[in-house]
């Protein structure tokens, strides 16, 4: 099954920036996941202060790193073979990052079930690009720069296409 999935994270330099938010939104939109880190990353870009912070859920999408890696495993141990759809090849990054457990010793992962296996697919496609872009044109309303609506963007702007 396709899993769309989207991140947010601290900076636009990958070299110093750390996981915010992750969604994953299945192929028939019946499955999601939303988590986001709690406590957040203390360092942020002013712009992902002004444009990605305020949007974020808090509650109980907001959880310890154990506790992300844990449902972010689960999850994806309850969907078959899932192949992961990303537009940006950071997303995978900070995905395999949570799934590893961020850098938590062993002994606080025991509860998280091993390391589910995926298949990953990056697409790096103009038009797909575009689509997007006139996706968030048309749903003005929608919270751009949280990751739950931009995988469910990239979800609706795959199945319109079906990029391979």
């Amino acid at each position: 099954m396709h899993l769309f999935l989207d991140t947010e994270f601290t900076d636009a330099n990958l070299l110093k920036a750390e996981l915010i938010s992750l969604a994953l939104v299945s192929e028939d939109g019946v499955n999601e996941l939303y988590l986001e880190r709690n406590p957040l990353p203390g360092r942020c870009s002013a712009f992902v202060r002004a444009n990605v912070c305020p949007l974020l859920d808090r509650g109980s999408a907001a959880v310890p790193d154990g506790e992300f890696t844990r449902r972010l495993r689960a999850f994806l141990r309850g969907i078959p073979e899932p192949l992961i759809i990303a537009d940006f090849p950071g997303d995978k990054f900070f995905c395999e990052v949570a799934l590893t457990g961020f850098h938590l010793p062993r002994s606080a992962l025991t509860d998280s079930g091993p390391i589910p296996t995926i298949r990953w697919n990056i697409v790096d496609d103009a038009e797909l690009v575009a689509r997007i872009e006139r996706w968030f044109a048309m749903h003005s309303a929608a919270k751009r720069h949280h990751a739950l609506t931009d995988a469910r963007a990239l979800r609706d702007c795959w199945l319109v296409h079906r990029w391979r």
